[in-house]
């Protein structure tokens, strides 16, 4: 396999992307899909490719063998206990971390996959119209919109 070097303004020019949903290891509809996407775009080389992967902490260290960068949504167990349980149900599906993630990242286009639900007032976000945003949601959801 031939090996591609890209020199710094290569580099730079290059869009970040972040998919945001279930992480892309895990044996879910949302995560083999993920999983698929990521993995294209990471191939085409044109891409800098975060993900930020749901039912995981921040830095748990199974995000770490993804060839991409690749941070947990979720707090730390302390936090996540001390929440009420509609703030827990926020955190697992990133409420809580994707602010930090979208400040660490600064990426050019958000993309979140998951049920409508879960990214519940995610348009209120200060970041939300400063960024390329699309949110990918199942059929089965529609009847909520």
């Amino acid at each position: 396999m031939k090996s591609i070097t890209l020199d710094n303004k290569q580099m730079q020019s290059k869009k970040t992307v972040l998919i945001h949903s279930n992480f892309c290891k895990a044996f879910t509809g949302f995560g083999k899909n993920k999983k698929n996407i990521l993995r294209y775009l990471y191939s085409t080389n044109k891409y800098n490719i975060v993900e930020a992967a749901n039912g995981h902490q921040f830095n748990d260290p199974i995000l770490k063998k993804t060839p991409w960068e690749t941070y947990g949504t979720m707090p730390d167990n302390q936090r996540l206990q001390s929440m009420h349980p509609d703030q827990q149900r926020i955190a697992g599906y990133g409420g809580e971390i994707i602010d930090d993630i979208i400040e660490k990242v600064k990426p050019d286009v958000y993309i979140g996959i998951e049920d409508i639900w879960a990214f519940n007032d995610f348009h209120k976000k200060s970041w939300w119209n400063k960024i390329n945003c699309m949110v990918w949601t199942t059929l089965d959801s529609l009847p909520l919109l």
